[in-house]
């Protein structure tokens, strides 16, 4: 009877102890859910209104159906590019649906990019005076970065020189882009972008189909 009691007595006894060693792990089991949780990169708000300014490098490119030059023969077709530096402001704004973001800029860029050439010791060309563009903007949250895709249309004001004569024109076009933002601060933003903008029919009496794409550092104020 004796060893029937003391059996039961250490029964009572361990029973509270495997029930202590089984809610040890629940704790445990939480901080490994918190580190797993903590891992993943916190959604920041992007939304409202943000400015500045961007610098790079831009590429001028025109296809030229000479032929349609009056008194030109020759080589009816030619290819031209140009790359220098190109700089310009923006300004945008930003809505944000979880981490999804959606928004529109304004840009303008301008810079030093030239077309020309000579026949029969005539200088003649084009330059991409500036460019502006209005796009709509989707992007996704990384936490401190935004990555982007842009859309929209472009305007572009070109003068030409020489052989093409002493003027300048508007063209209209459509513009492709995407780019990333870092968040350096709570307002302050560094990023970098590439802009593809194509205009067709160039100039008409010449049959120019021009392009512009640019490389740019972007720094912003986010509002």
């Amino acid at each position: 009877m004796k060893k029937i009691v003391s059996t039961a007595v250490l029964s009572l006894i361990a029973m509270p102890a495997f029930a202590g060693g089984l809610t040890v792990l629940q704790p445990e089991s939480s901080a490994a859910y918190g580190a797993a949780a903590s891992s993943a990169p916190l959604a920041r708000n992007w939304s409202g209104f943000y400015a500045g300014a961007q610098i790079g490098y831009g590429t001028l490119g025109a296809s030229v159906d000479l032929e349609n030059i009056p008194g030109v023969d020759w080589a009816p077709k030619a290819s031209l590019t140009d790359g220098d530096f190109a700089y310009g402001l923006h300004a945008g704004y930003n809505a944000q649906r979880g981490r999804f973001v959606y928004g529109a800029e304004f840009a303008v860029s301008s810079g030093n990019s030239r077309l020309g050439g000579s026949y029969e010791g005539v200088e003649g060309g084009a330059e991409m005076d500036r460019t502006s563009r209005i796009v709509g903007r989707v992007g996704y949250d990384l936490g401190d970065a935004l990555v982007y895709a842009t859309s929209g249309l472009a305007r572009a004001k070109v003068s030409t020189f020489g052989l093409a004569g002493d003027e300048s024109y508007t063209f209209d076009g459509y513009v492709l882009g995407v780019g990333i933002d870092f968040r350096v601060t709570d307002n302050v933003l560094l990023g970098a972008e590439y802009v593809h903008e194509q205009f067709t029919d160039f100039r008409d009496a010449y049959g120019f189909d021009g392009k512009f794409s640019t490389a740019s550092l972007k720094l912003s104020y986010q509002f």
